[in-house]
């Protein structure tokens, strides 16, 4: 079903409220209403709540991006992702993530960009991100997902450009000496 077309009143009531009440700020894409919102907390008051996400529900279809870059997110946050059928970009980099947290963003079905960059997840998501069939770029620098789970997403997502750099494993090795261990006589 098509989306209400966004009226400035109902942008500035919510913008306006999640500033005030949250911290949050709600911007414009462009001077055209029409290409959506996108919703930045990085001068939000405290954790992510669920009740801050409900005060978006105006604009859920009009919400192409979140960044919840370096915020603590509350139980709940995540399914209430899936109330906005437009985005596009999730940004959720240093943020208190955790595998079994990204099982509703499979319900995401226009989701392009997801940023996981410095979060706990590991190859435990392995199967939850292979189902976000949308993605075209998934950051996961700085992640415990292994260099197995980063090829098994790039044959499960052929689609997608998976950033993640693996540090390669050195193996330090004892020096072998010629020469005897020290005797005291």
């Amino acid at each position: 079903d098509a989306a209400l077309p966004l009226d400035f009143k109902t942008f500035l009531s919510v913008s306006d409220h999640l500033k005030e009440d949250y911290g949050i700020d709600v911007i414009l894409n462009s001077q055209n209403l029409e290409d959506g919102v996108y919703v930045v907390t990085r001068n939000a008051n405290g954790s992510i709540t669920t009740d801050a996400l409900n005060g978006l529900s105006p604009l859920a279809d009009h919400v192409t991006s979140i960044n919840l870059w370096k915020r603590e997110i509350e139980e709940g946050v995540m399914e209430s992702l899936v109330e906005f059928p437009q985005l596009l970009e999730l940004n959720l980099s240093e943020s208190n993530i955790r595998n079994e947290n990204l099982a509703s963003l499979k319900k995401l079905r226009k989701l392009k960009s997801l940023n996981l960059f410095g979060t706990a997840i590991g190859d435990d998501s392995i199967g939850t991100l292979s189902g976000i069939r949308s993605l075209k770029i998934l950051r996961l620098r700085n992640t415990q997902i292994t260099e197995t789970g980063v090829a098994r997403l790039e044959s499960t997502l052929p689609r997608c450009e998976v950033l993640a750099f693996i540090a390669p494993v050195t193996v330090v090795e004892e020096e072998a000496s010629d020469e005897s261990p020290a005797t005291s006589n």
